[in-house]
């Protein structure tokens, strides 16, 4: 009912330029779909070849490029790891548990360096709650084994860190260089 009191029916000769060249311009579009339409519907057996046809490529290009790339994912000497703060404690012995995770972290042999990031949260008491860390780790000829099983190795070694978390995740290289 507001749809019938607001849009008013204007005749033809009210009508600006721009409305009236859209609507030429709409009614060729329906036009065109509407030839298209019925030229698929009369040649429905080659529509079909052609669309199977074109699934069949996808599929075989998507086989292809996952073997390539996707199923040995290619990891850069990076790995960024999210930390929380489990207890609620002061920042002293978040600094001391930053302190010793960095230790771990640093003594496995696959690991050149490591940057860290604290952040508090907001409020009337504010506490250090959660980080980002970013480890760097040797090139792949030094270490001689994947970023995955370096990850794998830290995190049996962190779980015995208390009053923090790590979660570690190994970042891809996307480039392919």
């Amino acid at each position: 009912m507001m749809s019938a009191r607001l849009l008013r029916h204007k005749p033809e000769s009210e009508r600006g330029r721009f409305y009236r060249w859209s609507e030429r311009m709409f009614e060729a579009l329906i036009a065109r779909y509407s030839r298209t339409l019925r030229w698929v519907l009369w040649h429905q057996t080659s529509t079909l070849l052609v669309a199977g046809r074109d699934s069949g490529a996808c599929c075989v290009s998507f086989t292809l490029s996952y073997r390539k790339d996707c199923s040995r994912r290619r990891m850069s000497g990076l790995s960024k790891a999210f930390r929380k703060l489990l207890s609620r404690s002061r920042s002293r012995p978040c600094r001391s548990g930053n302190r010793s995770f960095a230790k771990v972290i640093l003594q496995d042999p696959a690991v050149a360096s490591l940057s860290s990031f604290i952040w508090r949260r907001c409020g009337r008491m504010q506490r250090l709650i959660a980080g980002r860390i970013q480890i760097n780790l040797r090139p792949f000829a030094e270490r001689r084994i994947d970023a995955a099983a370096v990850i794998n190795r830290l995190e049996t070694k962190l779980r015995r860190v208390e009053g923090i978390r790590l979660y570690l995740q190994p970042v891809q290289d996307l480039t392919g260089r």
